[in-house]
């Protein structure tokens, strides 16, 4: 009982108007007055374009199919404004078309014809008996000139000469410049979003740069610090941000996702709660090391310890040319600066290959051992076993 109530609410009224047989008014036998209300009549036939409209309703499958195949997403979103921009297009030529027949042409049209030789375009293209010619060939005439009026190109070569075909067109230099403007505007909006994470690359190396240049650092020191940021996955958003202002449950699935076997792996945290882990994964905040570089060395001052989330971490001399171990993925290091044993690193840490670190600020570590008060006593004993306490 649903269908038939939708149909007649939403699309019973115009398959009537376009399932009526406009054709059949004919002004052969009615003279000039009732034969110009039958031409009235004959423009309802343009209401047949109503069923069209319906195309418009692809417009949410795209939609759901751009959500879900986020790889493709630039090529679906090109796929519909092409498929869009075409269908307009297409409702432009045709209608250019229909205004050019016969049938309007005025008394005025006829005389200019006879008098200035000022024929329709119809007639230039394809002859007196236009009607004859392929329907391919007008169709792609009619396309060709709605193509080149809403671009604002314009080439001259078919150009509306009646007193119907200048009144649309003007309709449609209007409409269709509109149009077409928007249409570009979308696709260089597009380009510019598809690029954000490039731009804040060079962004953020164009103000390191400003940086490094303003405090007049020795050349090795520039490298080290532009290598630095170019080793950085530097993001045009704020991944802490935009995970808080998620509700909590779908914070807690994204965040278990992505940081689940680090943490479950650990033998410090893998005897806590979900809840404790999806705090903690909360806290941390990724850093991406190019390979080679150094994590901290001994003697410098810290406030946050790390996790290996991918890739190989060295403990060495603090020269750099002793290696005495290895840390890999689930590991963590530098907790000794954030437990208590003051903040002087006593080691010396370089990342083996290319390492996606997590850091995690002493004041998140305080506020976690609030809710677990067993991970900062682990944490410290751990430490103190480093130090030789």
């Amino acid at each position: 009982s649903i269908l038939p109530v939708d149909y007649i609410t939403r699309g019973m009224s115009d398959t009537l108007v376009c399932s009526f047989a406009w054709d059949g008014c004919d002004d052969s036998d009615g003279g000039a007055l009732v034969g110009s209300y039958f031409k009235i009549f004959r423009m309802l036939r343009l209401f047949r374009l109503i069923k069209l409209l319906r195309l418009a309703r692809m417009r949410r499958l795209l939609t759901k199919y751009q959500d879900e195949m986020d790889v493709a997403s630039s090529l679906l979103l090109a796929l519909k404004m092409i498929t869009v921009m075409v269908f307009f297009a297409h409702l432009v030529g045709c209608a250019f078309y229909y205004f050019s027949t016969r049938e309007w042409w005025t008394e005025a049209d006829k005389k200019l014809m006879q008098t200035l030789g000022q024929l329709p375009w119809l007639q230039v293209e394809f002859g007196l008996d236009y009607d004859s010619s392929p329907l391919e060939a007008r169709y792609l005439a009619a396309m060709y000139w709605s193509f080149t009026t809403m671009s604002t190109v314009g080439y001259g070569d078919i150009t509306a000469t009646t007193y119907a075909e200048r009144v649309f067109a003007i309709v449609a230099m209007i409409t269709g410049s509109f149009f077409f403007s928007i249409f570009m505007s979308s696709v260089m909006s597009e380009i510019e979003t598809n690029n954000m994470h490039r731009i804040a690359f060079k962004y953020k190396i164009h103000t390191v740069k400003m940086f490094v240049n303003d405090l007049k650092m020795r050349k090795a020191q520039r490298r080290d610090v532009l290598s630095y940021f170019r080793g950085q996955d530097i993001k045009p958003y704020n991944e802490r941000e935009l995970l808080f202002e998620m509700p909590f449950d779908m914070r807690n699935r994204i965040l278990q996702s992505l940081y689940k076997d680090l943490f479950v792996h650990s033998p410090i945290f893998k005897h806590c709660d979900e809840i404790f882990r999806t705090e903690l994964c909360s806290r941390v905040q990724p850093v991406s090391l190019p390979k080679g570089l150094m994590v901290y060395r001994k003697g410098e001052m810290g406030n946050e310890m790390y996790f290996v989330h991918s890739g190989e971490v060295e403990i060495m001399d603090p020269r750099g040319r002793k290696v005495y171990g290895i840390l890999g993925h689930a590991c963590f290091f530098g907790e000794g600066a954030v437990v208590g044993y003051g903040p002087i690193r006593t080691d010396t840490m370089r990342c083996r290959t290319s390492c996606s670190l997590l850091s995690l600020q002493i004041s998140d570590l305080q506020d976690l051992a609030a809710m677990d008060p067993r991970i900062y006593t682990q944490l410290r004993r751990g430490a103190g076993k480093r130090r030789g306490v």
